[in-house]
């Protein structure tokens, strides 16, 4: 016992430290092995489009816009906003940056661009996107400024808060994918070939004239008794349209219903009758006598009957 004591004694800060430096090599170990699983990219990256990455700060600021808009149309409805609109919002969101990374080089590809002047002659010009209109057009009188509006974004350019400016240009730029896209999808509708046959066809019925005469006399005009049809005829259009006339297999029932339930009128003479009877029956010595008589044919019978002999 005094050797073990002396070694517990001598020994025990060391066996401390050596396991401490042994926790801290297992989690160091793990922390490799899960980094090394992960790869080279860096955690804040949420996914990599045609070499292009989608970094988490960037996706969380414009999801936080956008569910913040959409609180603030829900609370106009006086309601909160579910948490299955939340996860649409997020849903649509990473559809929309999938989308352009892998569109953008597809409109270069095409000379597709959206020139500067272009761009706010259609923003604050008189056809605006629905966005525009529907954000910024006055709520009482429906009107929208484009001049007030262009004022508007102008201001946040250069005196505005980092946060709204960042929001103005992922939402103007939002709006110049919308036109790239717009754009691309008229050059593959006007791509469309149309044989000339087919152009010259229906710029000739396009073009064409007829004059049609024509007399209108409604049926109803004419009696039924003017027009003769035989059981032949009829027999021919049934059996020429079968299907018209199919119908499933039915029974018809007629019957007549009798209420079998004493009137008062029954009931009052059924108690005259009796009252008739009971004085002779009070007066007659033997009961069972006086039935049979009252009975018709069959005699009274005083006894016990099994049930095979009532049935």
């Amino acid at each position: 016992m005094s050797v073990i004591q002396s070694i517990r004694e001598k020994y025990a800060k060391w066996a401390v430290v050596a396991i401490a430096l042994a926790l801290l090599g297992f989690i160091l170990t793990d922390y490799f092995q899960a980094k090394e699983r992960m790869g080279p990219g860096d955690s804040s990256t949420l996914g990599t489009v045609n070499g292009k990455k989608i970094e988490w700060t960037n996706f969380e600021a414009k999801l936080k816009s956008i569910n913040e808009e959409a609180q603030r149309n829900a609370a106009t409805q006086g309601r909160q906003i579910s948490e299955a609109e939340l996860q649409q919002n997020n849903e649509q969101l990473w559809n929309n940056q999938v989308e352009q990374i892998i569109m953008e080089p597809e409109f270069k590809k095409v000379g597709i661009d959206v020139g500067k002047r272009e761009f706010n002659d259609w923003l604050f010009g008189p056809n605006p996107p629905p966005d525009m209109k529907r954000i910024f057009s006055d709520p009482q009188t429906g009107n929208y400024d484009g001049a007030a509006v262009q004022a508007q974004f102008n201001s946040i350019k250069r005196t505005g808060e980092q946060v709204q400016k960042d929001q103005l240009d992922d939402f103007l730029g939002a709006l110049e994918y919308s036109k790239k896209l717009q754009k691309l999808n008229s050059l593959l509708t006007s791509s469309v070939y149309y044989p000339k046959w087919f152009v010259e066809k229906q710029n000739a019925e396009s073009a064409g004239l007829a004059k049609v005469s024509f007399v209108r006399y409604p049926y109803a005009n004419i009696p039924d008794s003017a027009i003769k049809i035989s059981d032949k005829e009829v027999e021919d259009y049934v059996s020429k349209y079968k299907s018209l006339y199919k119908q499933e297999e039915a029974r018809g029932i007629s019957y007549v219903l009798f209420d079998g339930a004493a009137t008062a009128a029954d009931s009052a003479l059924v108690r005259s009758q009796l009252e008739e009877l009971k004085a002779e029956f009070a007066a007659e010595p033997d009961p069972a006598r006086f039935i049979s008589g009252k009975g018709g044919t069959q005699e009274y019978f005083d006894g016990y009957s099994g049930k095979s002999l009532m049935f």
